[in-house]
């Protein structure tokens, strides 16, 4: 639960941001936000998978891995994108 709430605070703290650069409301912005936040929901899920069915399902590689590693990438990306936008026009 702490986690949650510190990813939170920081969800917050970027809005925070966005409100004070005037981009609350660019549509850049918000949709690139809402697709972090939802690239993070499926990390979570992803990773309660791996934890619960572990690395190997029937003698074969969890799936779950590779898209847990493919979804963090993108989701790093998408994050640093969104940081320069806000530092951009701050």
């Amino acid at each position: 639960m702490a986690q949650q709430r510190n990813l939170n605070e920081q969800a917050e703290a970027i809005i925070a941001k966005a409100k004070k650069c005037g981009m609350e409301n660019n549509l850049f912005f918000l949709t690139s936000f809402s697709d972090f936040q939802n690239m993070r929901k499926t990390l979570i899920n992803l990773k309660k998978s791996m934890d619960e069915n572990g690395t190997f399902i029937d003698g074969k590689i969890n799936p779950c891995i590779s898209e847990y590693s493919r979804i963090a990438t993108a989701a790093a990306n998408l994050g640093k994108t969104i940081m320069q936008l806000l530092n951009e026009n701050s």
